[in-house]
């Protein structure tokens, strides 16, 4: 599993991390379950390809604390593997995830293995110099629900009747 950073929330204009620490996927879980779980925050810096455009390559994630997950929500699951992915169903006690530019969805995870919830995206530095922080909100759900509804669609179409 790749390694990721973590790091305190941004100040002033400056990167989403104003501390880097590099930690396993182990110890990222259990420090993104400690300050969650505490009611805090904490900033993640995302490697991999499979959220993208909406969380691109080395993009900061603000992780918060999350009780049930909602069908759009961007989240980090533990172990299996651990990774941010978006919410597609959402059951008593399972959730399934997808990557946004993933093909095929996960397989469903208890809803115990949620570790976090994403409330913002820093994509880096924009025109102003400044980071550019874009909120996890209704547009990009909305984008994600038409292309998940045209990909079905396009299958349907495609499938031998």
């Amino acid at each position: 599993m790749s390694r990721r950073l973590a790091g305190s929330p941004p100040a002033g204009g400056a990167s989403f991390a104003r501390e880097r620490v590099l930690l396993s996927s182990r110890d990222l879980v259990a420090r993104a379950a400690a300050v969650t779980g505490a009611g805090g925050e904490l900033w993640l810096a995302s490697t991999g390809w499979s959220m993208r455009p909406a969380l691109p390559d080395g993009a900061g994630a603000l992780l918060s604390p999350v009780s049930v997950p909602r069908v759009g929500d961007i989240v980090l699951t533990r172990d299996r593997p651990v990774m941010l992915h978006r919410v597609l169903r959402v059951s008593r006690d399972s959730v399934q995830t997808a990557g946004d530019s993933c093909a095929a969805p996960d397989l469903p995870i208890p809803l115990s293995d949620v570790v976090a919830v994403v409330t913002a995206i820093d994509i880096g530095e924009g025109p102003s110099g400044r980071g550019v922080r874009s909120p996890v909100g209704s547009r990009a759900k909305l984008r994600f629900t038409l292309r998940r509804i045209a990909a079905a669609l396009f299958r349907a179409t495609m499938s031998p009747s």
